[in-house]
């Protein structure tokens, strides 16, 4: 007996057009993969270097930018990068990134908040990879006074370039970010934010 099998006809063409991805999902991707980034700045266009006294150092003025990033994937990891200068040190101060994974536009710049400055994590180096990972949470990382850091004495008038970065990993849709800085009880700086040497904020997600 002949048996005959007969099975629908395909085009190579039309198969290999499916694995042409004009964007590869993310599960063909391999864990790590960067899949998105977003770059903020502050919104002065003018010459404004303004000086931060928040009285107790328990407190923390948000500098500009802050921002709401809305991810691509809720279980990516985030990295977050401030570039900032500081001039006119005091003491020591604390540089503060706060995040909210449950509201939108969930920080206003140049405000206060209160508990979010020298105080804001008590043991930022023990406790941020936990703090990271909480639906609302901050990282913290403590700056020595200038003699120690810089050599910049508080009678000079120059800026010290700062960096200030960590990751963010909680499930969600969107996350709103911002930064605070924290001078000691009675101490003041000064931040540069003009058209020139304006605060930065630089955003990088990955797969994980």
């Amino acid at each position: 007996m002949t048996i005959r099998a007969n099975k629908p006809a395909f085009s190579i063409r039309e198969k290999l057009k499916e694995l042409d991805y004009s964007h590869v999902p993310y599960d063909k991707m391999p864990l790590g993969s960067c899949i998105g980034s977003a770059f903020y700045h502050s919104s002065n266009t003018g010459n404004d270097n303004y000086t931060i006294d928040v009285g107790d150092g328990n407190n923390g003025y948000v500098i500009d930018p802050t921002f709401t990033y809305y991810k691509r994937d809720p279980n990516s990891i985030l990295y977050v990068e401030f570039q900032f200068n500081i001039g006119d040190p005091e003491g020591y101060w604390r540089e503060t990134i706060h995040f909210d994974h449950t509201q939108e536009n969930a920080y206003t710049a140049d405000t206060t908040i209160t508990g979010g400055g020298a105080t804001a994590q008590s043991n930022s180096s023990d406790d941020s990879l936990v703090e990271s990972q909480k639906a609302v949470g901050v990282i913290s990382g403590y700056v020595v006074g200038p003699n120690a850091a810089s050599g910049v004495t508080s009678g000079d008038n120059h800026y010290i370039a700062r960096n200030f970065g960590g990751f963010i990993h909680h499930p969600s849709n969107f996350v709103s970010i911002c930064m605070t800085i924290g001078a000691a009880t009675n101490n003041t700086l000064n931040l540069r934010d003009d058209r020139y040497h304006s605060p930065k904020a630089y955003v990088m997600e990955f797969l994980q």
